[in-house]
């Protein structure tokens, strides 16, 4: 899952600054600039934003009314990130004081930085949907006069990880409808026409000459027809079934 921060700092070299960081270090993210907290609402109310970091240097009195909208952000709140710069470390027992946690605070060190991404922003805890990973599933991808078919790796409710085959036929830009088949009680079972879109990719494996040959890609669901919810479903209802059944013994 690709997450997005914002990097709020009213110099444009500091918010380039510190965006190579991020991007430098961590190949999922997604970094927009704010100047203020007013452009921080903004982009709130434009993008679907994981992580807002701030820095202290720039701080005025607005930032505790920036980090209380935060808290209450809907989807269950967007963590604050704060920096400081090694020369007014001081200014963390202020911070504290004014209701800033400590995990919430870093110094402006690279490390410290994606230490800080990772901690309040891991792609694990971000998942609003467990994964199923479901023996013998595999799935169909139609984009115009094309069919693509896929090997399911893990499937959820809002998306899929499969391994396609490479194919010059295929648009990455363009949307697809997917097919999910599984095999239920003996039977093959299919959520259908997913309307899906590409969030993520890289090569698994490369031909000799380099080019690739097999994918690994994820697939956002942008719309689930009913049907196709329904069958979802009861087959994650019956994986959670063998799963506890499995740690029963």
């Amino acid at each position: 899952m690709g997450r997005t921060v914002v990097i709020v700092d009213r110099s444009k070299t500091m918010r380039k600054i510190l965006t190579d960081m991020v991007l430098a270090n961590l190949n999922d993210v997604t970094a927009l600039g704010a100047t203020d907290e007013s452009e921080v609402s903004a982009l709130l109310a434009q993008h679907d934003c994981h992580l807002v970091i701030y820095n202290w240097d720039m701080a005025s009195t607005d930032f505790i009314a920036l980090a209380a909208r935060l808290k209450s952000h809907p989807g269950g709140g967007i963590p604050l990130l704060f920096l400081f710069s090694s020369g007014n470390m001081q200014n963390l027992d202020e911070a504290a004081a004014k209701g800033i946690p400590r995990e919430s605070m870093v110094r402006l060190q690279v490390e410290e930085l994606i230490d800080g991404i990772n901690r309040l922003c891991n792609p694990l805890t971000m998942r609003k949907s467990k994964r199923y990973s479901i023996a013998g599933a595999n799935a169909k991808i139609f984009q115009a006069d094309h069919c693509f078919y896929a090997s399911l790796v893990n499937v959820s409710i809002g998306g899929m990880l499969c391994d396609l085959e490479y194919s010059p036929d295929y648009r990455w830009a363009l949307p697809t409808d997917i097919a999910i088949a599984f095999q239920k009680d003996g039977k093959t079972v299919e959520a259908e026409r997913i309307a899906s879109t590409v969030s993520r990719l890289h090569v698994s494996e490369s031909n000799p000459d380099h080019t690739p040959a097999l994918l690994r890609v994820a697939f956002r669901f942008i719309a689930v027809p009913e049907e196709a919810r329904q069958v979802l479903t009861e087959v994650f209802k019956q994986a959670d079934k063998e799963e506890s059944l499995a740690l029963q013994g």
